[in-house]
Protein backbone atom coordinates (compact mmCIF):
# COMPACT_ATOMS: atom_id res chain seq x y z
CA UNK A 1 0.00 0.00 0.00
CA UNK A 2 2.59 2.31 0.81
CA UNK A 3 4.27 1.59 -2.69
CA UNK A 4 0.97 2.71 -4.46
CA UNK A 5 1.14 5.87 -2.18
CA UNK A 6 4.45 6.56 -3.69
CA UNK A 7 3.20 6.23 -7.29
CA UNK A 8 0.42 8.56 -6.76
CA UNK A 9 2.13 11.28 -4.87
CA UNK A 10 5.47 11.29 -7.57
CA UNK A 11 3.88 12.83 -10.27
CA UNK A 12 2.06 15.36 -7.71
CA UNK A 13 5.55 15.83 -6.13
CA UNK A 14 6.76 17.71 -9.58
CA UNK A 15 3.66 19.76 -9.82
CA UNK A 16 3.83 20.73 -6.02
CA UNK A 17 8.01 21.31 -6.63
CA UNK A 18 7.08 23.65 -9.78
CA UNK A 19 4.05 25.42 -8.26
CA UNK A 20 6.63 26.33 -5.45
CA UNK A 21 9.11 27.62 -7.64
CA UNK A 22 6.59 29.60 -9.46
CA UNK A 23 5.47 31.20 -6.15
CA UNK A 24 8.86 31.82 -4.85
CA UNK A 25 9.48 33.61 -8.18
CA UNK A 26 6.10 35.72 -8.24
CA UNK A 27 7.37 36.76 -4.22
CA UNK A 28 11.12 37.44 -5.29
CA UNK A 29 9.23 39.41 -8.16
CA UNK A 30 6.90 41.11 -5.68
CA UNK A 31 9.37 42.15 -2.97
CA UNK A 32 11.75 44.08 -5.73
CA UNK A 33 8.52 45.88 -6.42
CA UNK A 34 8.18 46.56 -3.67
CA UNK A 35 11.94 47.79 -2.63
CA UNK A 36 11.89 49.77 -5.77
CA UNK A 37 8.33 51.47 -5.03
CA UNK A 38 9.99 52.11 -1.45
CA UNK A 39 13.04 53.78 -2.69
CA UNK A 40 10.92 56.10 -5.38
CA UNK A 41 8.99 57.13 -2.30
CA UNK A 42 11.48 57.89 -0.01
CA UNK A 43 13.11 60.28 -2.99
CA UNK A 44 9.90 61.97 -3.68
CA UNK A 45 8.85 62.77 0.23
CA UNK A 46 12.92 64.06 -0.30
CA UNK A 47 11.95 65.98 -3.02
CA UNK A 48 8.77 66.89 -1.29
CA UNK A 49 10.16 68.10 2.36
CA UNK A 50 13.49 70.52 0.11
CA UNK A 51 10.00 72.09 -1.91
CA UNK A 52 8.24 72.72 1.29
CA UNK A 53 11.22 73.90 2.79
CA UNK A 54 11.97 76.31 0.03
CA UNK A 55 8.27 77.21 0.21
CA UNK A 56 8.77 78.12 3.36
CA UNK A 57 11.50 80.17 3.18
CA UNK A 58 10.03 82.36 0.28
CA UNK A 59 7.46 82.77 2.62
CA UNK A 60 9.65 83.91 5.28
CA UNK A 61 11.86 86.45 2.76
CA UNK A 62 8.47 87.68 0.97
CA UNK A 63 8.11 90.64 3.11
CA UNK A 64 11.41 91.82 3.06
CA UNK A 65 12.04 91.62 -1.08
CA UNK A 66 8.93 93.57 -0.85
CA UNK A 67 10.67 95.82 1.58
CA UNK A 68 13.54 95.87 -0.89
CA UNK A 69 11.86 96.38 -4.37
CA UNK A 70 9.74 99.46 -2.17
CA UNK A 71 13.20 101.15 -0.28
CA UNK A 72 14.56 100.23 -4.36
CA UNK A 73 11.78 102.01 -5.79
CA UNK A 74 11.58 104.87 -3.25
CA UNK A 75 15.97 105.31 -4.21
CA UNK A 76 14.91 105.44 -8.07
CA UNK A 77 14.44 108.67 -9.85
CA UNK A 78 11.53 108.27 -12.24
CA UNK A 79 11.45 104.39 -11.35
CA UNK A 80 14.09 103.97 -14.49
CA UNK A 81 15.78 101.25 -12.45
CA UNK A 82 18.87 103.33 -11.86
CA UNK A 83 19.70 104.57 -8.53
CA UNK A 84 20.67 107.74 -7.59
CA UNK A 85 24.79 107.77 -7.85
CA UNK A 86 26.99 109.19 -5.01
CA UNK A 87 28.92 112.31 -6.04
CA UNK A 88 33.01 110.38 -6.08
CA UNK A 89 35.30 111.77 -7.97
CA UNK A 90 38.87 109.38 -10.07
CA UNK A 91 40.47 110.58 -6.87
CA UNK A 92 38.33 109.76 -4.30
CA UNK A 93 37.34 106.10 -6.39
CA UNK A 94 41.05 105.13 -5.51
CA UNK A 95 40.39 106.14 -1.39
CA UNK A 96 37.41 103.40 -2.06
CA UNK A 97 38.14 102.30 1.80
CA UNK A 98 37.88 105.22 3.35
CA UNK A 99 34.42 105.67 1.52
CA UNK A 100 33.18 102.10 2.24
CA UNK A 101 34.54 102.45 5.90
CA UNK A 102 32.43 105.95 6.12
CA UNK A 103 29.14 104.03 4.92
CA UNK A 104 29.28 101.05 7.38
CA UNK A 105 29.67 103.21 9.94
CA UNK A 106 26.72 104.78 8.53
CA UNK A 107 24.75 101.70 8.80
CA UNK A 108 26.13 101.00 12.32
CA UNK A 109 28.26 97.85 11.19
CA UNK A 110 31.36 96.79 11.71
CA UNK A 111 33.93 96.20 9.51
CA UNK A 112 35.92 93.07 10.13
CA UNK A 113 37.84 93.03 6.93
CA UNK A 114 38.24 95.28 3.91
CA UNK A 115 40.90 93.19 1.92
CA UNK A 116 41.85 93.99 -1.88
CA UNK A 117 42.84 90.64 -3.94
CA UNK A 118 46.25 91.24 -5.20
CA UNK A 119 45.73 88.89 -8.53
CA UNK A 120 43.10 91.48 -9.67
CA UNK A 121 45.57 94.52 -8.71
CA UNK A 122 47.96 93.20 -10.71
CA UNK A 123 46.12 92.13 -13.43
CA UNK A 124 45.59 95.70 -14.77
CA UNK A 125 42.04 94.94 -16.36
CA UNK A 126 40.78 98.42 -14.48
CA UNK A 127 38.89 96.79 -12.02
CA UNK A 128 39.71 95.79 -8.49
CA UNK A 129 38.05 92.99 -6.35
CA UNK A 130 37.56 93.15 -2.81
CA UNK A 131 36.68 91.12 0.04
CA UNK A 132 34.29 92.87 2.31
CA UNK A 133 33.09 91.17 5.82
CA UNK A 134 31.54 92.98 8.64
CA UNK A 135 29.42 92.24 11.51
CA UNK A 136 25.85 93.33 12.65
CA UNK A 137 22.06 93.37 12.10
CA UNK A 138 20.20 92.26 8.77
CA UNK A 139 18.44 95.47 8.18
CA UNK A 140 21.80 97.18 8.69
CA UNK A 141 23.25 95.20 5.65
CA UNK A 142 20.25 96.01 3.89
CA UNK A 143 20.84 99.59 4.37
CA UNK A 144 24.85 98.88 3.11
CA UNK A 145 24.11 96.97 -0.17
CA UNK A 146 21.67 99.57 -0.94
CA UNK A 147 24.32 102.64 -0.44
CA UNK A 148 26.97 100.29 -1.87
CA UNK A 149 24.56 100.10 -4.88
CA UNK A 150 24.56 103.77 -5.14
CA UNK A 151 28.77 103.47 -5.87
CA UNK A 152 29.58 104.54 -9.44
CA UNK A 153 32.08 102.68 -9.55
CA UNK A 154 30.90 99.49 -7.78
CA UNK A 155 30.61 97.23 -11.28
CA UNK A 156 29.33 94.11 -9.15
CA UNK A 157 29.16 91.86 -5.98
CA UNK A 158 30.63 88.21 -7.05
CA UNK A 159 29.37 86.51 -3.75
CA UNK A 160 27.24 87.56 -1.34
CA UNK A 161 27.29 84.97 2.84
CA UNK A 162 25.56 86.35 5.33
CA UNK A 163 26.09 84.23 8.66
CA UNK A 164 24.25 84.17 11.35
CA UNK A 165 26.76 84.31 14.86
CA UNK A 166 25.91 83.82 18.67
CA UNK A 167 25.26 87.64 19.05
CA UNK A 168 25.31 89.05 15.75
CA UNK A 169 25.31 88.09 12.06
CA UNK A 170 28.22 88.42 9.56
CA UNK A 171 27.94 89.51 6.18
CA UNK A 172 31.08 88.60 3.54
CA UNK A 173 30.98 89.57 0.07
CA UNK A 174 33.55 90.11 -2.96
CA UNK A 175 33.01 93.44 -4.57
CA UNK A 176 34.33 94.82 -8.61
CA UNK A 177 35.51 98.10 -8.32
CA UNK A 178 36.13 99.92 -11.63
CA UNK A 179 39.11 101.61 -10.23
CA UNK A 180 42.53 102.56 -12.71
CA UNK A 181 45.64 102.30 -10.05
CA UNK A 182 47.95 104.79 -11.12
CA UNK A 183 51.37 105.63 -9.91
CA UNK A 184 51.70 109.07 -8.58
CA UNK A 185 54.14 109.71 -11.76
CA UNK A 186 50.98 108.54 -14.11
CA UNK A 187 48.70 110.64 -12.12
CA UNK A 188 46.49 112.49 -14.69
CA UNK A 189 45.61 116.19 -13.83
CA UNK A 190 42.11 116.75 -12.34
CA UNK A 191 40.06 119.51 -14.00
CA UNK A 192 38.15 121.92 -10.98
Amino acid sequence: MAHQLKKVLKPHRNSLSLAIACLLVLGLVFLLTVAKDLRNRQRLEQQLSEASSQANTRKILAPLVVEFQSADNAAMPGGNGIANPLPVSESSAKDYEKIIGRMLRQCDLKQTALVPDIQSILSDKGFIRVDLTTRGAFPDFRRLILQLGRLPFLSGIDRFRVQRLPDTAELEMFLQLRIQLVSSTEAPHENQ
